[in-house]
C-alpha cells in the first residue's frame, strides 16, 4: 500500500498520527556513499594485522557534518562485551571524548573508565594498569572524539597530551580514529611524529548534486508520511541547501521537523511551507505524546498528594 516507504516505515504506518510524529525524531544513520571510504579505511585499520608503528585516520569536518553519528555507528558495528568480575570489558573499539582531556592522567582515567576500571591509581601505575588493562579487553582501535580540543590548553600540557597518544599507538601497536572540526589537523600538526602516521578525511558540506539526490531519497524512505514527498526535486534541495548552508545535521533536522508538521497539518507529505514551518521552530506535534503523559503523571501526583488541613 505505501510503496513508497522502506517496510520499517510501512510498519509504522499503523500507529497514530502522535506516535508518528515522534517517530520523526528517532536519530538514522544513513550510510551514504560519502562514508564508504571512511568505513572502508576504519574496517583496513581494525582488521590489519598489528604493525610496531601503527597509523591513524583524522576525520573531520563543520559542527552538524555527522561526526558524532559516524562514531556511533563505528560503535554499534563493533560493540563491546560488558566487564564480568575480575575481568575488564572486551572492547574492539574504545572510544573516549577528549574535551577536557588536557594532561595523560585524564586520558588514561577515561580509558579505564570506559572498560568499567574504576579509577584506584596514580603516576605510573596508572599507564601501566591502563596499557595493562587495554591488552586484556583486546583493543583493536582507539577512537578520539573532538581531537582539536587539545588546542585549549597550554602548550606542555598539548605536548603531554599527544605524546600519551603516541605512547598508547607505539607500546599497543593500536591504530587511532580522531574526529574533530577544521581545527583537527592543526591539532594533528604539533606533534610532527604523531601526524606522519595519519590520513585525513574530510565530511564536507552538501550542495545540489546526485549524493545529496540520493541522500534525501533514502531518508525519505524512512519517514512514515502517507504520500511520496520527491525531496530529490530540483526546487526541494535548493530550499533544503538554502537554509542549511549544506550542513547535513541541519537538512536531516529541516526534513525530519517538516515530516512532524506534514502530519500536523493533515498534509501528509513533505511541502516547501512545512520545510518553513520547521526552519522557524521545532514540532509540537512530535513531542505531544510526551507532553501529555507528563501532565498526566503531575495531575496524579498531585490528587494522591496528602492535603494540609
Amino acid at each position: 500500500m505505501y510503496e513508497h516507504l522502506d517496510a520499517s516505515a510501512s510498519v509504522a504506518m499503523d500507529l497514530s498520527d502522535d506516535e508518528r510524529a515522534e517517530r520523526m525524531l528517532i536519530d538514522r544513520f544513513i550510510l551514504h556513499e560519502r562514508l564508504n571510504p571512511i568505513f572502508k579505511h576504519v574496517e583496513f585499520l581494525r582488521f590489519s594485522p598489528r604493525k610496531i608503528r601503527a597509523s591513524g585516520l583524522v576525520v573531520y569536518g563543520p559542527p552538524g557534518s555527522g561526526k558524532s553519528m559516524l562514531a556511533a555507528a563505528i560503535r554499534r558495528r563493533y560493540p563491546q562485551l560488558p566487564a564480568t568480575e575480575g575481568l575488564p570489558a572486551t572492547s574492539p573499539i574504545l572510544y573516549i571524548g577528549m574535551t577536557g582531556a588536557k594532561e595523560a592522567k585524564q586520558i588514561y582515567e577515561r580509558i579505564l573508565e570506559s572498560l568499567g576500571i574504576p579509577d584506584l591509581y596514580v603516576g605510573s601505575r596508572r599507564e601501566r594498569m591502563t596499557l595493562k588493562v587495554c591488552r586484556q579487553a583486546q583493543v583493536k582501535l582507539l577512537m578520539l572524539d573532538e581531537i582539536q580540543d587539545v588546542l585549549s590548553s597550554t602548550d606542555r600540557q598539548m605536548k603531554n597530551a599527544l605524546e600519551t597518544i603516541r605512547l598508547l599507538m607505539n607500546e599497543l601497536s593500536l591504530p587511532v580514529i580522531a574526529l574533530g572540526t577544521g581545527m583537527a589537523q592543526q591539532a594533528m600538526s604539533q606533534d610532527p611524529h604523531l601526524n606522519a602516521r595519519f590520513a585525513y578525511r574530510e565530511l564536507p558540506t552538501w550542495s545540489q548534486g546526485v549524493y545529496l539526490d540520493r541522500f534525501l531519497g533514502t531518508l525519505e524512505r524512512l519517514l512514515p508520511l502517507k504520500s511520496p514527498s520527491n525531496l530529490a526535486a530540483p526546487e526541494t534541495t535548493r530550499l533544503l541547501v538554502e537554509m542549511s548552508v549544506g550542513i547535513l545535521d541541519d537538512i536531516v533536522k529541516l526534513v525530519t521537523h517538516a515530516g512532524a508538521y506534514a502530519i500536523e497539518t493533515g498534509a501528509e507529505r513533505i511541502t516547501h511551507d512545512c520545510i518553513k514551518m520547521a526552519s522557524l521552530g521545532p514540532p509540537n506535534a512530535s513531542v505531544r505524546r510526551a507532553i501529555r503523559a507528563a501532565a498526566e503523571a503531575a495531575e496524579r501526583s498531585a490528587k494522591d498528594k496528602p492535603q494540609v488541613p
